[in-house]
């Protein structure tokens, strides 16, 4: 999905939209249950346990591409969209 972000409300740079896999570990007992755009990382069984899958999901960040720019958001979004959103409602000066 190709991004529309507004430019930076704090300078007017340019925006863009960064994708990282979380460093937080997530836990399913199913396969079905892990999203589909997360990475799994393993599968692990304990003798007598139920099996279960770790994963990682994969977050959106838009930001600004001006380093030292105050919009450079810190907060990521499990969907593209909803982080277009969030970016494209700030308020302009």
């Amino acid at each position: 999905m190709m991004s529309n972000l507004k430019t930076c409300p704090f300078c007017g740079s340019v925006a863009e939209m960064h994708t990282r896999y979380e460093s937080l570990e997530n836990i399913a007992y199913k396969k079905s249950e892990i999203p589909k755009a997360a990475r799994l990382i393993c599968e692990k069984k304990y003798p007598g346990k139920t099996k279960y899958y770790i994963y990682s999901k994969k977050m959106y960040f838009p930001r600004c591409t001006v380093t030292n720019c105050m919009g450079r958001t810190a907060k990521g979004f499990e969907l593209e969209k909803d982080a277009e959103d969030a970016w494209n409602r700030r308020a302009y000066e």
